[in-house]
């Protein structure tokens, strides 16, 4: 059986983050789903929603803010905030090395919210499925 992380394991750390990912890893998950949306200025970013206002207490949409806005943001509480795709996929990339002896190559599933960010995220990685 495969255990995938939906959003990563947020038992402590926020969905969808770096920390999450790195913590389903680090607890065997064999995948990880996450999220994906555009900025302003057309970066591939993983989040979950459209807008900022559940974990940001912010009144704007994920695509209303460029990367430099958004990299601005931290989570409350937390010393981070909102991950590039590719990012995730560096950190999943060295962790998977570093920590897996098969044959297999790791995966990871992504929702895209809306079809123009797919080629984008196939652009960043070649080791994704949608």
């Amino acid at each position: 059986m495969e255990i995938i992380a939906h959003r990563g394991l947020a038992l402590n750390e926020v969905e969808n983050t770096l920390p999450s990912f790195k913590h389903a890893l680090e607890n065997g998950a064999d995948a990880i789903e996450l999220d994906v949306h555009e900025s302003k200025d057309g970066n591939v970013i993983v989040f979950h929603d459209f807008d900022l206002r559940r974990l940001f207490q912010l009144d704007k949409l994920t695509y209303e803010l460029s990367w430099e806005e958004l990299k601005r943001l931290k989570f409350p509480g937390k010393d981070y905030g909102i991950p590039l795709l590719e990012d995730v996929f560096r950190q999943i990339n060295s962790k998977f090395d570093a920590s897996r002896n098969t044959n297999r190559s790791h995966l990871v599933g992504f929702y895209a919210y809306g079809a123009y960010v797919l080629p984008k995220c196939l652009d960043v990685h070649t080791n994704t499925f949608y």
